[in-house]
């Protein structure tokens, strides 16, 4: 696998072409998460490939590091978000009751406040409202309608 290729502007996993294939509902979403796949990628390249500056970072020195370890962990949570990302995006509208019970839990917790992710999983969709309609009638309007009613 070749993640350079998975995260591809016009024909990655992460590309709106694909996901508008699969489930046209989250083709918005993809930018931000294609986004987030390159820049964790790079990140995480930067330390197979022997980035200076990631060398400096650990010191020389094999042992336990606090900052070090929040950094490692902040990307295996980006991962984990991009990774359900791409596999709601290709798989969910493929995936029966049974499988969709199965990975409501993790999908919630990274994808809930995506509206197409909650609506599919059967979980409560908050439901914007539609702008008032205009009246007919303006406030001055009726401020003096209820001056008027009071004199009556």
């Amino acid at each position: 696998m070749v993640w350079s290729a998975l995260i591809d502007d016009e024909s990655g996993v992460l590309s709106k072409q694909f996901v508008r294939t699969f489930y046209e509902d989250l083709t918005g979403e993809c930018p931000h998460y294609r986004a987030m796949g390159k820049e964790v990628y790079r990140e995480c390249s930067e330390y197979v490939h022997g980035n200076f500056l990631t060398h400096v970072a650990l010191g020389g020195k094999v042992e336990f590091q606090q900052p070090i370890f929040d950094a490692w962990h902040a990307k295996a949570k980006t991962i984990r978000l991009v990774s359900s990302f791409a596999l709601c995006a290709r798989y969910i509208n493929l995936a029966d009751a049974k499988t969709h019970a199965e990975l409501e839990t993790v999908l919630l917790d990274n994808l809930g406040h995506i509206p197409a992710v909650r609506s599919i999983l059967g979980a409560p969709v908050e439901k914007t409202l539609a702008p008032a309609a205009k009246s007919a009638v303006t406030p001055v309007e009726k401020a003096g309608t209820a001056a008027e009613k009071t004199n009556v």
